[in-house]
């Protein structure tokens, strides 16, 4: 290994090695990868870049928190070694690719960032485009403009209708364009390094080029994501306390989560997430992690979200795979192979690498469990975090919810300001007022906190809420709409409150409802209907508990929608399905 090089990472270290034989080890391990794959200048220039942030609050997504350097450099606030994460979902000896370490940074602190790093490296950096291709719709429309239409194009398009003589020819230019690019857009956050100038004939604007990320990982370029995160805006107007400083146990955190009172938090405030932190009951920052990535799409396909649940309520431990180092400790107790073999593996389900998969096969031929085994390995084709990312997050939602039990009214003005929720307007709107903030419109109409000394211009006559919800979506008044309610029968519940939130899923659509004092029910509809426009639903149905959670399955309902101070049923069913 070359000892100067690890001499310049250690020289940038922010926290002490440990005197312990683990972190000792672990350390030497990831040397050699870095001394193996050349890896020793993405951790340096993320350290400049942080650097440049100073002291503005930061958290690493993905898989890089698995890395002990990366910890002690402070570039993460995870500590592997204590948090029992494995390095190989990060580095193996099977990855020849850059590493990816991606940095979230609050939304009103990144273009500062970004100017700065353009000054540090003066035509050296360049963001990363978007490849945008056609697809059927914008095909469609980019032929009728070449076929001679002019003007607005309507949005559904009836060519036999618009360009009757031209049908045959728009739909032959089409088919040759879908597929094709259209145009470069900018990518989210991505930058990439140019040892010497960006050449200039990849420039397609100021700072920007034409490679997407494909051509950077094609060529071998180091490529770091910076990225707007509006939870760290949220916080950062609350605390420049650091993450790592938090407690880890907390009742009133712990309480707070047990009952589900996570409107606010960002990131963890979907009614998918209320019923899971209620079931999970989490206790300290892993317990929380466990709760974030339970509810991703390959932890919670096909029933796997309740058999472990079921599980946790006696056992209080992990018995399938909630993270994808779940999934590599699988495979090395099932193959009794290096965490390097079994995190190659996992990648080849992940991406459906069929020579990959098949070796897997290979490997396991004759071994009790295999397709057992592989059924699991298959889900992780959807949607899945690693643990290092979800304890990263679960730190970050920690630290919120610690502000929310102490300073209510601090926390929900710093939610007014930075968060943008799943929830209609009215829903944080009206947990600030119980938080004691006065709200009001602001200048552009959104609401915004008066201060205790603040002036605000009085009205003439008090507005309507009716009309206030309809258009800015929240009202001025203290009380909640009066008439809301839930009314609890023999076996029938009947509920009338706003809408909060909405999902289709499947057959279903789902919805929160708020009846006010900061209570809101879960009501699924088993129809798929269209409620975006609507402020109010009437309804009754029957009830169910599942892990301290209620769910209202609505068999008769009407929807209400309101209109220059009037309510009016634009909707109403009587559903027949059971």
């Amino acid at each position: 290994m070359d000892h100067f090089i690890f001499k310049g990472l250690i020289a940038r270290f922010v926290r002490k090695v440990p005197n312990d034989k683990r972190y000792i080890l672990r350390l030497r391990r990831e040397f050699e990868l870095v001394s193996k794959f050349n890896f020793t200048n993405v951790f340096l220039m993320v350290r400049d870049i942080l650097d440049l942030a100073g002291s503005d609050l930061h958290i690493i997504r993905g898989s890089a928190s698995c890395s002990l350097i990366c910890y002690l450099l402070g570039i993460s606030h995870i500590d592997p070694i204590a948090n029992n994460i494995r390095l190989a979902r990060f580095m193996n000896d099977f990855r020849k690719d850059l590493p990816d370490i991606d940095i979230d940074i609050s939304h009103k602190v990144r273009n500062k960032l970004f100017a700065d790093i353009y000054a540090k490296w003066p035509n050296q950096v360049a963001r990363i485009s978007n490849k945008v291709r056609y697809r059927y719709k914008s095909a469609i429309h980019e032929a009728m403009r070449q076929c001679g239409y002019k003007g607005r194009i309507p949005r559904n398009v009836i060519l036999s209708k618009i360009m009757p003589h031209k049908v045959d020819d728009v739909i032959n230019k089409a088919t040759k364009l879908i597929g094709k690019r259209r145009l470069y857009s900018l990518h989210c956050g991505g930058i990439i390094f140019f040892q010497n100038d960006v050449p200039s004939k990849l420039k397609i604007g100021r700072n920007q080029i034409k490679y997407d990320k494909n051509d950077v990982e094609e060529k071998g370029l180091l490529k770091i994501d910076i990225l707007s995160n509006r939870a760290l805006s949220q916080l950062r107007d609350l605390s420049d306390r650091p993450l790592s400083d938090y407690p880890d146990k907390d009742e009133q955190i712990s309480k707070l989560f047990a009952t589900g009172d996570v409107i606010g938090l960002t990131f963890a405030e979907s009614p998918t997430f209320i019923k899971a932190s209620k079931a999970v009951k989490p206790t300290n920052v892993e317990e929380l992690s466990i709760a974030l990535a339970l509810i991703r799409p390959a932890a919670a396909s096909r029933g796997k979200k309740s058999s472990f649940l079921d599980n946790w309520l006696y056992n209080r431990t992990i018995n399938q795979i909630v993270f994808e180092d779940d999934a590599i400790n699988k495979i090395m107790a099932f193959l009794d192979c290096s965490e390097d073999e079994a995190d190659h593996f996992r990648d080849g389900f992940a991406k459906g690498k069929r020579h990959v998969i098949e070796a897997f096969y290979e490997r396991s031929r004759g071994k009790d469990g295999l397709l057992t085994l592989a059924s699991e390995l298959s889900q992780l084709r959807m949607y899945s975090f690693c643990k290092g990312h979800a304890i990263n997050y679960a730190q970050l939602v920690w630290a919120l919810a610690y502000h929310k039990t102490r300073n209510p009214a601090e926390f929900w003005e710093s939610a007014i300001n930075n968060c943008q929720s799943m929830y209609r307007t009215w829903v944080h709107v009206e947990e600030a007022k119980r938080a004691g903030c006065n709200i009001v419109a602001g200048s552009s109409g959104k609401p915004a906190v008066l201060k205790s000394n603040g002036q605000k211009q009085g009205y003439l006559f008090q507005p309507d809420p009716l009309i206030e919800l309809q258009h800015r979506g929240f009202w001025e008044k203290k009380d909640f709409f009066p008439d809301s309610f839930i009314d609890r029968g023999a076996t029938t519940v009947a509920l009338k409150g706003l809408i909060g939130t909405q999902k289709k899923h499947k057959g279903n659509t789902f919805l929160s409802v708020g009846i006010g004092g900061g209570q809101y029910y879960d009501a699924i509809i088993p129809t798929r209907i269209d409620v975006r426009c609507q402020d109010m639903i009437v309804g009754e149905g029957t009830s169910m508990f599942r892990y301290d959670h209620e769910v209202i399955t609505v068999k008769k309902y009407k929807l209400v929608k309101f209109i220059n101070g009037s309510a009016i049923v634009t909707d109403w069913m009587t559903n027949s399905r059971s």
